[in-house]
């Protein structure tokens, strides 16, 4: 690859600019120093980063060459050592997967310290191949064979500065030429031939192999990413687009969907929006898989399904209300969705006044002549009763085991709290911290959704009092 197209793509696809330092990610191979200096040669501000995994013998000493490396160039060097095994038994992970967690969070968390406008990484042409084989093998969909961008964010990692990688269109060969040719002596990691490595056993194994069916293999593996990717982010605009009108609601860990919107959708669209609510949810597009997203559309597709599914792990779905459907994770705030009783069970309400149920919900309580009242029985967010009829001290609390109560207009018919709640397709958590109004054992209002029968407004009322439910932040 020539000079001018390097450059290009630096400007063009990394979108890096040369009045503004980017930190570059440097183990001391021939792949990182080639990008070290590709972006120095072009007069980027680069800040150079090294990562000490502690996995090997040599690792202290391939540290301090690249220090050595970055002094000679009067290159800014920054220097941190991790722990790789210590998070991997702690978090149950793979060394691989342990090592590029603490990789990214050092070399994201210093891009910031240091005002980068973003951080450069090494990964090319063969990397891309053997990310595309890779997926390709753990059942990715389009999304897994578009491989490695140019330019991206890793949300898990960082919201604001990007990873950029301008070798992916050089290949190893290529690399090594332009090492050798700029007098450049860079160690060589013995770990990357240990073919108990995924990775490494695609690289020195089937890439080989299928390079001897056709020898443009890793070519049109290369080509079929880039078309991919560019076919991805075309239908991503689309799942994004659709996403503004399938979303009804979302808050801290919930995702509420309009179901006959989803499935309006071609099931290409439904499969994309999935995977981006499920995303949203985890905060990270890794480890959702083709199983997860299909019983989700599963579920969204059959109306006849009832009940709670589980998804992902902490991640669940129920049908709502209205048609919709509920996507949410265990540690969801379901009380920014509905009036929950946070506090304690069993809280003496006073009226007239106000008490508040959580954070985002109170209840405002009024006593007024009938004449005006204004009263409706139509609104879920109201109740009124005959102020005259309300003799003991009134209660607000959690719904009991076994518990009954009578509707008002069911013509004196109770049915299980229980029951009522199942019916009406509410998740087990928000069944449990619903706040009920009682007076003795009447059920005045299930709040937000049901008044009982007792104490109506008739002719005869004087005195109504007026309870309103008020959503706040």
């Amino acid at each position: 690859m020539d000079y001018s197209t390097l450059a290009n793509i630096v400007a063009q696809e990394c979108g890096l600019v040369k009045d503004a330092p980017v930190l570059v990610g440097v183990s001391g191979g021939p792949d990182s120093l080639c990008l070290l200096h590709i972006l120095y040669s072009l007069d980027y501000q680069v800040i150079a980063a090294h990562i000490n995994h502690q996995l090997r013998p040599e690792a202290a000493a391939e540290a301090d060459f690249v220090k050595g490396y970055c002094e000679s160039l009067k290159i800014p060097f920054v220097y941190q050592q991790v722990d790789v095994r210590a998070l991997a038994e702690e978090k149950k992970l793979s060394l691989e997967e342990s090592a590029r967690i603490l990789r990214y969070t050092f070399l994201l968390q210093m891009a910031a310290a240091v005002s980068a406008q973003a951080l450069a990484v090494a990964h090319q042409a063969d990397d891309q191949v053997e990310t595309v084989l890779m997926h390709l093998l753990r059942g990715a969909g389009s999304g897994g064979l578009k491989g490695m961008p140019y330019r991206a964010y890793l949300s898990p990692f960082a919201e604001d500065i990007p990873v950029v990688r301008p070798l992916l269109g050089m290949w190893r060969s290529e690399i090594l030429a332009y090492c050798q040719q700029q007098q450049i002596s860079p160690r060589f990691d013995a770990s990357n031939t240990d073919r108990t490595y995924f990775r490494n056993r695609i690289r020195h194994e089937l890439v080989p192999s299928l390079n001897t069916y056709n020898d443009q293999a890793s070519q049109h593996l290369w080509q079929l990413a880039h078309i991919v990717g560019e076919e991805d982010r075309y239908l991503s605009v689309l799942a994004q687009q659709a996403m503004a009108k399938v979303v009804a609601q979302r808050g801290p860990g919930f995702v509420l969907i309009e179901r006959q919107t989803f499935l309006a959708m071609d099931v290409v669209l439904q499969r994309r929006a999935a995977r981006l609510i499920l995303a949203e949810l985890r905060n990270n597009l890794r480890d959702i898989s083709y199983e997860a997203v299909e019983k989700l559309i599963s579920y969204m597709t059959d109306h006849e399904t009832h009940g709670e599914w589980q998804i992902l792990d902490e991640v669940r779905l129920t049908a709502s209300e209205a048609g919709q459907v509920l996507i949410y994770t265990d540690q969801a705030d379901l009380g920014f969705l509905w009036p929950l009783l946070s506090a304690l069970d069993g809280k003496p309400f006073y009226w007239p006044g106000e008490m508040q149920l959580n954070p985002h919900w109170k209840m405002l309580a009024a006593c007024l002549p009938r004449a005006e009242a204004n009263w409706t029985d139509e609104d879920k967010d109201q109740a009124f009763f005959d102020a005259d009829l309300l003799t003991e001290p009134i209660h607000l609390g959690w719904r009991r085991v076994g518990e009954r109560f009578t509707p008002f207009g069911m013509s004196g018919h109770s049915m299980k709290l229980g029951d009522y709640f199942t019916n009406n397709h509410f998740p087990a958590r928000a069944r449990q911290q619903w706040p009920i109004l009682r007076m003795g054992e009447h059920i005045l209002w299930v709040i937000g959704l049901r008044r009982g029968d007792f104490a109506p407004v008739t002719t005869n009322t004087r005195r109504v009092l007026s309870l309103r439910l008020v959503r706040e932040a």
